[in-house]
């Protein structure tokens, strides 16, 4: 790594080095191990009619890292955070919270 990482929030850093690096801290929704293949990881399930809209079905087991249950309010709160966000990197936030 040549530059250090300026920031720990994924809707707010727009380095690669920060981003680099958020991949290793935070977890996802969703892990593609192949080429446009999916799996649930925070995620119990998920399914999709038309691959725009997505249902994600949240593992009951998942947790923060203070032992609070993760939930759908958690990821609502983090998307509205998000589009409120002036950041340009936004749509890799997106990424970084669905698969990783």
């Amino acid at each position: 790594m040549v530059n250090p990482p300026i920031a720990f929030n994924p809707i707010n850093s727009s380095d690669v080095a920060s981003q680099y690096i958020e991949g290793f801290m935070f977890d996802s929704l969703l892990d593609m191990p192949e080429s446009l293949k999916f799996t649930p990881k925070l995620a119990e399930s998920f399914e999709t009619t038309d691959n725009q809209t997505y249902t994600i079905k949240i593992n009951k087991n998942a947790n923060w890292s203070d032992g609070n249950n993760l939930n759908n309010l958690s990821f609502i709160f983090n998307m509205e955070r998000m589009s409120k966000s002036k950041s340009t990197w936004n749509f890799l936030w997106c990424q970084v919270l669905l698969y990783g």
